[in-house]
């Protein structure tokens, strides 16, 4: 006589299917970019990309439960289950999310921490773990090979060129322009030094920190719950770390600011109660200045922090946590006023000042209108959802000092996704460390003994979807910025680029119109003009000062060709106008559907003209 399913044999079902589908997803995702379809067509419109794969999340809490065989015992249970499976894959506005993400992690809460120690398995973990790490890092720096020469996107190609006009010996912020703190093009120029104008330079800054995130995210879910823990958070990194949908194959602000703020974590964890060594200590405000150096927003987190490190000091030692909080202000303003003393000497503060605060408040607008415009917002990732879970559950834990500080962090990291008002994909970014140590510490905690791989494997498996667009490096820029909008820009930059440098073009004689500084990084070649986008003279309180500026040099220097992007041909300025009137599109040059080249007209104003 037969028997029926047994309750493994359902949930192993329940588990191969919800991996079966993503593997599905992958491999149709794949087999799109290599026989065009119409589906193909559809993945181009960036909205689809994030939507499709969201879908899957839908069924991530039954593999979970399944996996763990820990079915929800109530109604209440089944309740909450619904409710993160909903919130996983819809999008909602964000007050909606962060309203379900309190209310499921005060739900998930356990009573105390039952992550079990055992002595004889702590040298076989510890290999594991370092086995781990070498395979996730191993594996993020071959999967970055598939988009080596992915069109970069306008931020990394502003910082690039600006970064070599640096290098050619002109003053930043004052002869070549743009809007973040300076050590942003340290570490490009840097990189752009030893490998050249190059797709190289770009790929090992995005392989270095990477690697040096993973570690750190790694290192804080052990202090945070052992060896187990930290073999999650390195494989949950190593998969969202790589994740292309946002954008972190390249190296934006954000891969910096993670790797300054992930080891101030480590280097603050674990939070006992004597405060943490003088070392320690100035390490710590040593990355949280490095990190505002990068991006002045860093002053939030940092700020959490500290507050969390003052609630400490208040139960245990309020003198000696005082002083190490002092300690590092100190370093933060002493490296602010150093900078700032730089460019004094050097006669450009004037100039520093107005770019990376003057502009800055400009182009973000007002902190609490971008928080209400967040809380507004609907089609938000589920990487917000699953944010705000973890820092919801952490902030329930608040009376334990780690738990603490984590929910520190997670505040002062929302406040800087909020504050800049744009919620651009790359933005994302700098919730995934985060994510990582929490769901390596709670898996670890709540699931001793389950199988790790697996509940890894369940935890990434819709976001190794995404992965199957990285057939082509122009495939994986119309499916991250849409074919008709950035992403088509990009790529035709690159040709543009290519092009002129083929044609054996001298690019200090080759100006822009328009926002696509890609066409001089793709060059090999430095631009001597200030302004590589013209975003400054179309905004901000010196948009005037600044167009007069860009006249006078185009004046002076006389390109002889502009390249001009179409959609920028009709924008009410002065700088355009100038160049409308001494310029004419040209004939005989190659015909792109954003990009057109214009040459000089007869009769070309001297230098010291009105």
């Amino acid at each position: 006589m037969g028997h029926g399913p047994t309750y493994l044999d359902m949930t192993k079902a329940i588990v191969s299917l919800y991996i079966g589908l993503a593997f599905c997803a992958f491999v149709l995702t794949l087999s799109a970019g290599m026989v065009p379809n119409l589906g193909e067509e559809l993945a181009f419109d960036p909205g689809l990309s994030w939507h499709v794969r969201s879908a899957l999340f839908l069924f991530m809490p039954l593999a979970f439960f399944a996996a763990t065989k820990t079915w929800p015992k109530s109604v209440l249970g089944w309740g909450v289950f619904c409710l993160l499976s909903v919130a996983m894959s819809l999008s909602l506005p964000g007050y909606v999310i962060g309203l379900l993400a309190l209310l499921i992690a005060v739900t998930m809460c356990p009573a105390k921490d039952n992550a079990g120690s055992h002595p004889e398995d702590v040298a076989t973990r510890s290999r594991a773990l370092f086995a781990t790490v070498i395979a996730m890092v191993a594996f993020g720096v071959v999967l970055r090979l598939f988009s080596f020469n992915e069109p970069m996107g306008r931020d990394l190609a502003v910082y690039a060129m600006v970064s070599s006009g640096w290098l050619e010996g002109l003053a930043l912020y004052d002869e070549v322009w743009d809007h973040k703190p300076p050590a942003l093009y340290v570490v490009y120029a840097a990189a752009i030094a030893v490998f050249g104008q190059s797709p190289i330079a770009i790929y090992a800054m995005n392989v270095a920190f990477f690697a040096i995130t993973l570690v750190g995210a790694a290192i804080a879910a052990r202090k945070l719950a052992g060896d187990h823990a930290a073999i999650i958070a390195a494989v949950l990194f190593g998969i969202m770390g790589s994740d292309p949908l946002v954008e972190i194959n390249q190296p934006n602000v954000e891969h910096f600011l993670n790797a300054a703020l992930i080891w101030s974590l480590v280097l603050l964890l674990p939070v006992l109660q004597a405060p943490p060594t003088w070392v320690r200590t100035c390490l710590v405000g040593l990355l949280f200045f490095a990190g505002s150096a990068f991006k002045q927003l860093v002053v939030f987190p940092s700020f959490t922090a500290v507050l969390a490190l003052l609630i400490v000091g208040l139960r245990n030692q309020p003198l000696h946590w005082c002083a190490r909080v002092g300690v590092i202000g100190i370093i933060g303003v002493a490296g602010w006023a150093a900078i700032a003393l730089a460019f004094y000497a050097g006669g450009t503060f004037d100039s520093f000042y107005y770019a990376v605060f003057g502009y800055n408040q400009d182009y973000a607008g007002s902190l609490w209108f971008n928080l209400e415009r967040t809380l507004r917002r609907g089609n938000l990732p589920f990487y917000f959802f699953v944010f705000l879970l973890f820092g919801a559950y952490h902030l329930m834990r608040g009376r334990e000092t780690n738990h603490l500080l984590m929910a520190a962090f997670y505040l002062g990291v929302l406040t800087m996704f909020w504050t800049p008002g744009k919620f651009y994909d790359h933005y994302y970014q700098l919730f995934l460390p985060l994510i990582a140590v929490s769901a390596g510490v709670m898996i670890a905690q709540r699931y001793a003994g389950r199988p790790i791989w697996l509940l890894s494997v369940i935890a990434v498996a819709p976001i190794m979807v995404s992965f199957g667009y990285m057939t082509s490096p122009e495939r994986l820029a119309y499916v991250k910025h849409g074919r008709d909008a950035h992403g088509g820009e990009t790529v035709e930059s690159r040709a543009v680029g290519q092009w002129l440098a083929a044609e054996g073009y001298d690019m200090s004689k080759v100006l822009h119109w328009g926002a696509e500084p890609g066409i001089y990084f793709w060059s090999g070649q430095p631009t001597s003009f200030k302004y590589v986008f013209n975003y400054p003279l179309l905004n901000g309180s010196r948009q005037e000062a600044m167009t007069k500026e860009f006249i006078a040099q185009v004046r002076c220097e006389a390109p002889t060709l502009v390249v001009v992007k179409r959609a920028d041909r009709n924008v009410n300025n002065a700088a355009l106008a100038y160049l409308q009137t001494y310029y004419k599109p040209a004939p005989g040059y190659p015909v792109y559907q954003v990009f057109e080249f214009w040459e000089p007209r007869a009769g070309l104003p001297p230098c010291d003209a009105s």
